[in-house]
């Protein structure tokens, strides 16, 4: 038999103090690399939210006032509404759509409101749907 051969084939004794300085590394390894794991995802949160302030801070600040050309230039146009609605709906839900318009800087613009035509759920299968879909 080759000597490379020999070194292969030969086991290693499992004495208590052997089987004692495995386990020990393995536990000293996994938590070293998890308190590495640790430091690098908390360096990442400090490096993006000094990104994200400085970004901020480097826009200009528009107050939410439009200039007086985008004012002019703009319609106002009322949305088509189905009979059935009441104008308090029309008027909240106008309202949360320039709030979300006015926070994304995106023009937002309600064409239509209208009542779904899929009928509502009753009470109790409301209920069992909610209670199958709740996360754990």
């Amino acid at each position: 038999m080759s000597p490379n051969l020999l070194l292969l084939s030969k086991t290693v004794e499992m004495t208590p103090e052997f089987v004692a300085a495995v386990v020990i590394t393995g536990f000293v390894l996994t938590f070293v690399c998890l308190i590495i794991l640790i430091l690098f995802v908390q360096f990442l949160g400090k490096l993006v939210n000094k990104l994200s302030k400085k970004k901020i801070l480097n826009q200009p600040k528009n107050n939410g006032a439009v200039p007086a050309s985008k004012a002019d230039a703009s319609k106002a146009v009322s949305p088509v509404v189905s009979d059935g609605i009441d104008d308090e709906v029309v008027v909240v839900i106008t309202a949360a759509i320039a709030a979300m318009s006015a926070s994304s800087g995106k023009k937002l613009v309600l064409k239509s409101i209208s009542k779904s035509a899929t009928p509502m759920r009753k009470p109790w299968a409301m209920a069992g749907l909610q209670e199958n879909t709740k996360p754990f």
